[in-house]
């Protein structure tokens, strides 16, 4: 089954000192790394979410959509996480939630997005 993947980009202010260019990298590697027919969406949190790049399988323009970022405001993780998991729940492939970070990346399987 092919892969849906939503990139969680924590784009507020604890991510200054070069700590967000490190994850908008990470978050373009990763997104060039996944299989072709993946379908990839990136989402950036501060204290609001924006959909960057919607559920698509243009890689390219999802990994472009990371650029222009700048860490202002505060963390709405939580928030972000719910978007992603309703987002996911309409895409009918094997799903996974990656969350970039300062520290790292966490993903969430698809069995944890169901409640499974």
């Amino acid at each position: 089954m092919p892969l849906a993947v939503t990139l969680l980009v924590d784009g507020s202010e604890s991510m200054h000192h070069g700590l967000l260019k490190q994850a908008t990298a990470a978050a373009a590697a990763f997104i060039n790394a996944v299989p072709a027919d993946a379908l990839v969406e990136v989402l950036s949190f501060n204290e609001h979410i924006d959909v960057r790049y919607p559920m698509g399988s243009d890689h390219g323009a999802a990994a472009l959509a990371l650029a222009g970022m700048s860490p202002v405001g505060q963390t709405t993780l939580y928030e972000a996480v719910l978007i992603a998991i309703r987002n996911q729940q309409h895409a009918s492939r094997s799903r996974s939630v990656v969350r970039s970070s300062r520290s790292a990346f966490h993903s969430w399987s698809r069995n944890e997005l169901c409640g499974r």
